[in-house]
């Protein structure tokens, strides 16, 4: 069911979810991309990440992160982009700074409390400049 939700989020948006790999032993990383969703009555393309246990520490969700975003402005032309997580979260968190995501919010998603952070694209390139 999970992956024909993907699928179809796929042919309806001309983007989805992502399956990354190690460079060299060709690993799994983790999944990450962008997906739409409704947020407080508004539609919003969120940056979602989600690496393997094995994959933690090592720069990957940064790096995967920075590339989602890139696609998401450059490709897309989305005018900004939103990333949440679980409050308590704090590498999720660093991650989304470190991409220049600022937070937006306290809210509740999925039945739990959550954290938002926010880019724009302008804020986006002028970090890049």
């Amino acid at each position: 069911a999970a992956m024909e939700r993907q699928l179809g989020h796929w042919e309806r948006h001309g983007f989805g979810l992502w399956v990354f790999r190690e460079r060299e032993e060709g690993g799994l990383v983790g999944r990450a991309g962008l997906q739409r969703y409704v947020v407080e009555g508004a539609d919003e393309v969120g940056l979602l990440y989600h690496l393997a246990a094995e994959a933690w520490g090592r720069g990957f969700a940064t790096e995967i992160a920075r590339a989602c975003l890139r696609a998401g402005f450059e490709d897309l032309g989305l005018p900004s982009m939103a990333s949440w997580t679980l409050p308590w979260n704090r590498a999720s968190r660093r991650v989304m700074e470190k991409c220049g995501l600022r937070y937006e919010a306290e809210w509740d998603f999925a039945g739990f409390r959550h954290v938002r952070y926010r880019i724009s694209a302008g804020a986006w390139r002028a970090a890049r400049a």
